[in-house]
């Protein structure tokens, strides 16, 4: 992304509804995982910071690794105390040692441009799990939702669960789950990627998909997201949405996975068999 969509997400990801409703997804799932008291999370591609605060209640040590300088610099001016490595997700296992991390997140980070190879990512994420670890992805959806948004962001492909899966699974590690969220922009986004579709690209105005709305809105858009939420507790997974969320984890014992056995269903991560920004 360009320093100036960088600097437009800084300034929104800590009240715009896409990210507040993802971090409260990501949440549910990591409640009903079990990690060590020391537990340490690794966020690859962390860009300006916006999960720091998320993961941190999991984990008492975080890393983020980043490639893009200016996004580093916002980071560190948000989050002074953190701790953050130049460094690119193509080379992950240069950067660290095997088994260091309970906890791997690739949070928006497969879909773009600079990720060469990226199942090469997946298993080099998966040997810096520590047996049990637990891999957590989010990525743009469906390819026929591609549009200006995804040009300017410099997305190169979109996912699926299908294909989430497969990659999970090439890698070595257990497919725990997934489910499609923003359901509720995937009409809209269908409509731009027809509209927009064999336009010139980017003309340096600001994406609109990551302004916050108006208060009334933006708390709306939350409220819709919450039972979106709620659905998925209910019936395991969204069958479409804008964006994927998927987890895995390293077979051993050290992080588990609670079991799904309770009676309120479990989150779309939980639910492997019943489950296959704006993004």
């Amino acid at each position: 992304m360009s320093e100036a969509v960088f600097e437009q997400l800084a300034s929104v990801e800590d009240r715009l509804w896409w990210h507040e409703s993802r971090r409260d997804l990501i949440r549910m799932f990591l409640r009903r995982v079990s990690f060590p008291d020391n537990a340490s999370a690794l966020d690859v591609g962390c860009g300006t910071g916006g999960s720091f605060g998320l993961l941190s209640e999991y984990a008492t040590r975080v890393v983020g690794l980043e490639k893009s300088p200016r996004a580093l610099e916002l980071a560190r001016r948000k989050h002074p105390s953190a701790e953050l490595r130049d460094g690119d997700a193509n080379a992950l296992t240069a950067g660290f040692d095997a088994e260091s991390f309970d906890l791997v997140t690739l949070l928006n980070v497969l879909y773009h441009q600079w990720i060469r190879d990226d199942a090469d990512v997946v298993r080099q994420a998966g040997e810096v799990l520590k047996p049990g670890g637990v891999l957590l992805v989010t990525d743009p959806a469906f390819p026929s939702l591609f549009r200006r948004h995804d040009r300017v962001v410099l997305t190169e492909r979109r996912y699926t669960l299908d294909r989430t899966r497969r990659l999970v699974e090439g890698a070595g590690l257990e497919w725990v789950g997934g489910s499609y969220f923003n359901a509720v922009s995937f009409l809209p986004a269908w409509m731009l990627s027809k509209l927009d579709r064999g336009r010139s690209d980017d003309d340096g105005a600001p994406l609109g998909e990551i302004t916050i709305p108006p208060f009334p809105i933006n708390d709306l858009m939350k409220l819709t997201m919450a039972c979106e939420r709620l659905a998925v507790r209910l019936f395991g997974r969204m069958p479409l949405g804008v964006s994927l969320l998927a987890a895995a984890r390293r077979p051993g014992i050290v992080a588990a996975v609670r079991s799904a056995s309770c009676r309120v269903p479990p989150c779309p991560v939980v639910a492997s068999e019943r489950a296959a920004s704006v993004a």
